[in-house]
């Protein structure tokens, strides 16, 4: 073997070997970034949460209360919506630390990531914090956002946003639905008896005659336009509030004065009344008999729940 072959199969086999390094290093570091990126971002049983801070766009404070949930305003407590607060915690627990981004803290502002910032917080029943973490701008090019947990330096991108919850106010947490499923169906309710603005009372009620039923006006000779009834009863089953309302906060004269009610009977023999006055402009308080709230609705919903009676017939005309 001459020299020169010599000297060409050593640099053969250093290329070869340094390759072989370069290639190892790579696959070493992706699979420790992998590992890395697989973690959770936070680690709690979903069951143990009994409170959560979110501190965004509005401070949210929601307590666990048995199987339900409570949402606090203006220190008094209301129902929250326990679908969206278990998707929450469901989203929560599977973000990961998608991507390590830095642990200088000087760059924390540059992420909206200071101590000042967004922020979510788990506690279970006895007040101990199960999981606390700052939420940043979502990341650019990227379906994460940037995050840091409290006490640690280390900003992470997570692999998908959460963003979405923190900028959610109360009333996206309140329980707004006014019946549960089934309470109301146009199948149950068997008379509506509507007193509008305390001066034109009417009660529609339905009328069962060979086993077949329909819907007639007492003390009316006109017929009943039943798609508009069942229109009526569709609205009652779907009302929700747009918000709760302090009672404090609605004065005695408004209760009182230019208020209208609707009554309604179902064939279990449930009746749920119903009473509305306007607060101001085009907003009105709703009450109900089956629940220690008070709502605030909008015109049009007031109006969907309060129509007049020729709305509702069948105009005879003359031949």
């Amino acid at each position: 073997m001459t020299f020169k072959t010599k000297a060409v199969t050593l640099i053969s086999i250093l290329a070869a070997l340094i390759a072989l390094y370069i290639i190892g290093n790579v696959f070493s570091r992706e699979q420790r970034r992998e590992r890395k990126e697989s973690l959770p971002l936070v680690i709690f049983e979903k069951d143990s949460a009994a409170s959560i801070v979110i501190t965004g766009s509005e401070k949210i404070n929601l307590l666990k209360s048995g199987e339900d949930w409570k949402i606090i305003i203006d220190e008094a407590e209301y129902p929250a919506d326990s679908q969206k607060i278990s998707a929450f915690l469901t989203k929560l627990l599977e973000l990961k630390e998608y991507r390590f981004v830095t642990d200088d803290p000087e760059s924390y502002e540059r992420f909206n990531l200071g101590d000042n910032g967004n922020k979510i917080e788990i506690f279970d029943s006895k007040k101990e914090k199960l999981a606390a973490v700052f939420i940043g701008k979502s990341a650019a090019q990227s379906s994460g956002d940037y995050v840091r947990k409290e006490g640690f330096d280390t900003v992470f991108m997570t692999d998908e946003s959460i963003n979405f919850y923190v900028q959610r106010g109360t009333e996206y947490w309140s329980l707004l639905r006014i019946f549960n499923e089934g309470e109301i169906t146009k199948e149950n309710v068997s008379k509506i008896e509507i007193n509008k603005d305390m001066v034109s009372r009417f009660v529609i009620y339905k009328h069962f005659e060979e086993e077949k039923s329909a819907w007639k006006i007492e003390s009316g000779t006109n017929a009943v336009n039943e798609d508009k009834i069942f229109t009526l009863i569709n609205t009652l089953k779907n009302i929700q509030g747009e918000r709760f309302i302090n009672k404090s906060s609605i004065y005695d004269d408004q209760i009182s004065e230019g208020y209208s009610t609707l009554s309604v009977l179902t064939d279990q023999n449930k009746t749920y009344s119903l009473k509305a006055g306007i607060l101001e402009d085009d907003k009105y308080y709703l009450q109900c008999s089956h629940i220690p709230f008070v709502y605030e609705i909008s015109e049009w919903q007031y109006t969907r729940l309060f129509p007049d009676i020729e709305e509702l017939e069948i105009i005879k005309e003359e031949n």
